[in-house]
């Protein structure tokens, strides 16, 4: 049986954000230097392994930050309570409660409270 790949949330992000843009993906691949349509479309499906120059190329084309980037990923990452909770709990002791609180925020954040 075949490995399953989990799916890039960044990547899928940026499809969404593309789509809220209003531009295709013909007009994206158009204006990046060596990205095809199909590379896009697989990217937008989660798949595929861009390179940063594109990666970036793309943000700057969709007129997003990297605080923007980070946000919206999250929205599209699925993380449990618990990963969160184990990752948080190898840390020392002194770096727990402030990481805890970055994470608290930026969830708030990305759901607009």
């Amino acid at each position: 049986m075949g490995k399953i790949r989990k799916k890039d949330p960044l990547l899928i992000w940026l499809g969404a954000v593309r789509m809220e843009k209003g531009l295709s993906q013909q007009q994206v691949a158009e204006q990046i230097d060596g990205l095809s349509v199909r590379t896009l479309q697989r990217w937008e499906q989660g798949d595929g392994n861009p390179r940063l120059d594109q990666i970036r190329a793309v943000m700057q084309l969709y007129g997003v930050s990297g605080l923007d980037t980070s946000i919206g990923e999250l929205k599209f990452r699925r993380v449990l309570t618990d990963d969160v909770r184990a990752a948080i709990s190898k840390l020392p002791e002194r770096f727990r409660r402030p990481i805890l609180d970055l994470v608290i925020a930026i969830v708030q954040e990305a759901n607009g409270k």
